[in-house]
């Protein structure tokens, strides 16, 4: 019937207009991204405070809702790339970021 619930896909439809439903993890990491771009994950969740656990939940948290990319580069010929966290055009929009 018409009536059917649609499961959430958890993309950016359930995005809420504002950031305040965010949780402080999550705006702690998008506001981390903001302010210094070009740190490398393990950097980041250091820095944070987050363990690798954590911080990946947090991270994919915000890739599933669009607010997060991973952008790799290479820092040198010899390295592996490193992985850039960066920030969409709908996580710039958040106020306060």
């Amino acid at each position: 019937d018409s009536h059917q619930k649609t499961k959430p896909t958890g993309g950016v439809e359930n995005l809420p207009p504002f950031a305040g439903t965010l949780l402080t993890d999550q705006m702690a990491l998008l506001r981390d991204v903001a302010r210094q771009p070009d740190s490398g994950v393990a950097e980041r969740f250091r820095r944070l405070g987050f363990g690798g656990a954590k911080g990946n939940r947090v991270k994919q948290d915000l890739l599933d809702l669009g607010l997060l990319e991973v952008e790799s580069v290479r820092r040198s010929l010899a390295g592996a790339p490193t992985k850039l966290l960066r920030l969409t055009a709908l996580a710039r929009s958040i106020p306060g970021l």
